[in-house]
């Protein structure tokens, strides 16, 4: 399999899983089809953009995706990196919760603590 056709299966399954976690956790079906990019997966429910992040660090393409699709909230999933993200989206005027799957239930979304702001060196 050559690595277009890789990334796109990889986007495809990313896709199922967001379409999945986003339903399980509205307690309805979701009929939005998701879409993938270079970041993960997204797809828009009811005025808000739902993003499921693939790597560590790598939101601010979803939040101008929110921005630009003009979303009233973006809804990020993010196993890597949940509580930076958290931290950081508590700092924007645009409506940003940050979630990640429950280790003991991986099908079920739990909000993300903020980390604390890194301690300066002395």
């Amino acid at each position: 399999m050559d690595h277009q056709a890789a990334d796109g299966r990889r986007a495809q399954l990313l896709g199922v899983k967001l379409r999945a976690l986003v339903s399980e956790h509205l307690g309805q079906q979701v009929s939005s089809e998701p879409v993938g990019f270079a970041q993960g997966a997204w797809l828009i429910d009811d005025e808000q953009l739902w993003v499921l992040a693939d790597a560590e660090g790598r939101w601010g393409a979803a939040l101008a995706l929110a921005l630009r699709k003009r979303t009233r909230s973006l809804q990020l999933i993010a196993d890597v990196g949940a509580g930076e993200a958290a931290r950081g989206a508590g700092e924007l005027g645009y409506r940003v919760d940050v979630w990640r799957t429950d280790p003991a239930d991986q099908r079920r979304l739990v909000r993300a603590e903020p980390e604390p702001s890194p301690t300066p060196p002395e």
